[in-house]
């Protein structure tokens, strides 16, 4: 409730809706975009306005307790498999971005390595248009490598790419950029230890990638939480934080303003299953840490996690069970922010670990390729739609 505000008289009805609908809105990428966002605001004061003054407030969207529990209801979705005649090679401990400047999906290096880190990793990028993929050539790359991670700086209109370890087995700290055409080596000063397996998310509301976890050259598992923001890096060590770990997923969520983490193990028997959120300065457990697998991810590492706007959440496909038969798992989850569900009766794809997925903006759908199962790596395409 707002303090100034005094229930029942038509201009506190028109602010309290506003005031839910502002807090529902993700935070836009761009500053064009929110100006965009103040000018359609302003528009809804006056369709607000006009409505109340009218005496048809009943058709303006609710904000009751009700309609709060019909959206906790799960979203469907539907995968499909994207037949196409040219695509990357068979690969895994790869990672992808969706450059929504360029309205393309992003995808650089990993290979067919086995479970234990061992195997050649490549140095190829490739861009997925919705329809095909396209292999680019650049003048320059990183080295090729896998176990790294990549997000979209959208203040900068830039791919970034951190980390991973190289085909001759050591461990990299390096920080590349990708325009669409171009990679470029970007100087770092006090970037985190060189990793493999860490997991990043950008923070589009503090425009900052932030990076947790991952594996050193010792085999330690660092809990730093490292900022960058296009020019330099920030450590943060809260007292409250996620526990060591590696091979967990890390998803920017608009709806709630904050970057959410799954998952990961330490090297030990049983993976994890704990949820946590980032908001920009401290860590919270984010979801119950439940037992049964009723509408809960299992204990796993190596899951693939993003954000899908039609469907409002976080998603999370596939992963695999830390035990002795190192099992991968199909399957598909929704997270609103409280609570997890599985998504759907939908197998999707098969089982598999290790794989990268992205959300397409300009089409709505969620691209997943690759990854590994207990045979062999993969090289098919997936598509998660959301409710039409």
């Amino acid at each position: 409730m707002l303090r100034f505000c005094d229930p029942g008289r038509i201009d506190c009805d028109i602010m309290m809706k506003l005031h839910a609908i502002t807090a529902a809105l993700p935070i836009w990428p761009t500053r064009s975009h929110r100006k965009a966002q103040k000018k359609t605001l302003l528009l809804l004061m006056g369709v607000f306005l006009a409505l109340s003054l009218a005496g048809l407030t009943w058709l303006l969207p609710p904000h009751s307790a009700d309609a709060a529990a019909a959206s906790s209801n799960t979203p469907g979705g539907q995968w499909q498999q994207i037949e196409v005649d040219t695509h990357p090679p068979a690969r895994s401990g790869h990672a992808m971005a969706y450059d929504a400047e360029r309205e393309r999906v992003v995808l650089f290096g990993g290979g067919p390595i086995d479970w234990a880190g061992e195997g050649e990793p490549l140095g190829d990028t490739w861009q997925w248009d919705g329809e095909q993929w396209r292999q680019v050539d650049t003048p320059t790359a990183p080295p090729a490598r896998h176990g790294h991670v990549m997000v979209y700086e959208a203040h900068r209109n830039r791919v970034v790419l951190f980390g991973g370890q190289g085909a001759d087995g050591r461990l990299l700290d390096d920080v590349w950029t990708f325009d669409g055409q171009h990679w470029q080596r970007v100087n770092a000063p006090s970037a985190p230890s060189p990793r493999v397996e860490a997991a990043a998310a950008y923070d589009q509301l503090r425009e900052q990638t932030v990076i947790f976890g991952g594996r050193d050259a010792q085999d330690r598992t660092p809990t730093d939480t490292m900022l960058w923001d296009g020019r330099t890096w920030t450590q943060r060590s809260p007292v409250t934080r996620p526990g060591s770990r590696w091979g967990h997923a890390m998803a920017w969520n608009p709806g709630e303003r904050r970057t959410v983490l799954y998952g990961g193990t330490d090297g030990g028997f049983p993976a994890m299953r704990d949820t946590w959120q980032w908001d920009g300065s401290v860590w919270s457990r984010a979801a119950e840490e439940v037992e049964t697998d009723d509408g809960h991810p299992p204990r796993a590492r190596g899951v693939a996690m993003a954000y899908h706007e039609g469907l409002e959440g976080i998603i999370l496909a596939g992963g695999r069970l830390v035990d002795p038969e190192a099992r991968g798992f199909a399957g598909t989850w929704h997270f609103d922010g409280e609570h997890w569900q599985r998504l759907s009766d939908d197998p999707g794809p098969s089982a598999r670990s290790d794989a990268a997925m992205a959300y397409d903006a300009k089409r709505d759908r969620l691209i997943l390729f690759g990854g590994r199962d207990r045979e062999e790596h993969l090289h098919d395409t997936w598509e998660l739609r959301g409710d039409e």
